[in-house]
């Protein structure tokens, strides 16, 4: 099981918080039944026309086992059109990619006769699910037990073969890694392809990966000198054992067609960043992330990173220190305590070229449950806590940061927590679940709790383009009496609304709030 342990909140003045007045403006499709009781959504796309596509993994049998995969389309109206069950035979299924002409299924299966892992897509338009298959690539290999396809990145990789799919922002291209870990070397072959399942580049990585341990966190695609960017971590392989530690730096490729890929690593001083993401932003790359000291790897600030596109070569180089005052204002007096293992979720490059991000608190809690013949099974539980939205400028200056005080957990389905976000002129709109009336904790503090409980309410957290914070209930569970599925919403093209999926057990209903402020 993973264990993550992230805690973060960052405000850096006094402000205050508006509750504004309850206008439940949202549009409710019809509650409807369900015969996938068990089953989680594993993507959602826009159709291009209003509409959306969700399509969910769903369990059964006497021993509980994956059995199918469940695509519904509902159009704008919210009406549900279309269905279809996907049967999972002998495969294994990777992910979606939608494009011009509908989805395809990336599946992977082993063929047993000629010893190779076949990686084929499975694409079909959405009026009548006619599938149609076409092999993307394959590679010769003894079959293992598993495939890991790695949606969390944590060691130790004990897996001897996983595999990784990335789609760069747009969701224009994609690529699929494969780590074969052939007699403790690591060899990564990268496939790169656009929407449309055209293959564009692939390139095997030995030498990179002769004393490092990749694993890849962001892709982007710039088109103007066609490149791909790939920002990894690479985590230290021992020089005897060979296992690979905890150690890490980041490490970013720039691959073409016309020339052997060159990579940069993130290092200065006593100074390295211990979490980043990747921007494409015309000639220059930037990376956004939090910073730490080698000698304690505590998080002390955010750091910003701009990279020729061509080169990788570093331009500037900027460290935002965490401030006094904004200690006190996340933990009061207790100013002493640790900030670690804080990781991003979203961000959104405005027209001026400020950066706008936000990161949640996660962790994973654990606890004993005595079973009646006197064994015990260990329970975890996944917390999703504060909600961090922050401004950098142009140039990487931090403008302002502000944290919204939450606090959840679950043990069951997280698409019920966290949350969905979306950026529009400017301002930042956070959707959470909220099984109580927010609360005042301190000051001009507010908390919103108990995200998944029989009633939660679905608000709108909005943090405005200068760093003003008010929020808004945007259901009511007279008319919404499922739980929404908060964290899994569809936002529209022109991020003028948001779809949501509201379920329990066999009920289900398509809800769509819009964006006002």
């Amino acid at each position: 099981m993973r264990i993550l342990f992230f805690f973060f909140t960052v405000f850096f003045f006094q402000f205050q918080i508006t509750a504004q007045s309850i206008e439940t403006s949202y549009k409710a499709g019809e509650s409807m039944s369900d015969r996938y009781k068990f089953s989680n959504i594993i993507a959602t796309e826009n159709d291009g026309n209003g509409g959306v596509v969700i399509v969910r993994a769903y369990y059964g049998g006497m021993i509980i086992r994956l059995q199918g995969y469940y695509i519904e389309h509902y159009n704008e109206s919210l009406e549900l059109i279309n269905k279809y069950n996907y049967k999972a035979d002998d495969v294994e299924i990777m992910g979606v990619v939608a494009g011009e002409n509908g989805i395809s299924i990336i599946e992977v299966g082993y063929n047993k006769e000629s010893g190779h892992y076949i990686y084929w897509a499975n694409t079909t338009k959405l009026d009548n699910f006619q599938f149609r298959k076409k092999e993307l690539f394959r590679f010769k290999r003894e079959r293992e037990k598993r495939i890991n396809f790695l949606t969390k990145y944590e060691v130790p990789f004990n897996d001897k073969f996983y595999s990784q799919l990335l789609f760069d922002s747009k969701k224009s291209v994609f690529m699929i890694s494969i780590d074969s870990k052939i007699k403790s070397r690591d060899l990564h072959k990268v496939y790169f392809f656009d929407a449309n399942l055209n293959n564009l580049l692939a390139y095997e990585l030995k030498e990179e990966t002769l004393d490092r341990h990749l694993v890849f966190e962001n892709l982007e695609y710039n088109k103007t000198n066609n490149s791909f960017y790939l920002l990894s971590k690479a985590y230290e392989q021992g020089k005897r054992t060979k296992a690979i530690s905890l150690k890490y730096r980041y490490q970013l490729f720039r691959f073409t067609k016309e020339s052997p890929p060159i990579m940069q690593y993130f290092e200065k001083n006593d100074l390295f960043a211990s979490s980043l993401k990747l921007i494409a932003d015309k000639e220059i790359l930037k990376c956004v992330g939090f910073y730490s000291n080698f000698s304690d790897r505590k998080y002390r600030g955010l750091v910003f990173v701009a990279l020729d596109a061509n080169t990788l070569s570093i331009k500037d180089q900027l460290f935002n220190p965490f401030s006094a005052q904004f200690m006190t204002d996340k933990y009061g007096a207790e100013t002493d305590k640790e900030l670690k293992n804080l990781g991003f979720r979203d961000l959104h490059i405005q027209e001026d070229g400020s950066i706008i991000f936000n990161a949640e608190e996660e962790y994973v809690s654990s606890k004993y449950k005595n079973n009646p013949d006197d064994s015990r099974t260990q329970i975890f539980i996944y917390h999703y806590n504060d909600i961090v939205c922050a401004k950098l400028n142009a140039n990487g200056k931090m403008e302002w940061a502000r944290n919204i005080n939450k606090a959840e957990r679950t043990m069951g389905d997280e698409a019920y927590v966290s949350y969905t976000s979306v950026v529009k002129d400017g301002n930042t709109c956070f959707f959470v679940n909220s099984g109580s009336v927010p609360q005042r904790i301190s000051g001009e503090r507010i908390l919103f709790k108990k995200g998944y409980s029989k009633s939660p309410e679905v608000y709108m957290i909005v943090v405005k383009n200068n760093g003003d914070l008010s929020y808004k209930q945007v259901t009511n569970k007279k008319d919404i009496r499922l739980p929404v599925m908060v964290s899994k919403g569809v936002v529209a093209p022109n991020n003028e609304s948001v779809f949501f999926l509201a379920r329990r057990g066999n009920r289900k209903q398509p809800i769509r709030v819009p964006i006002e402020f």
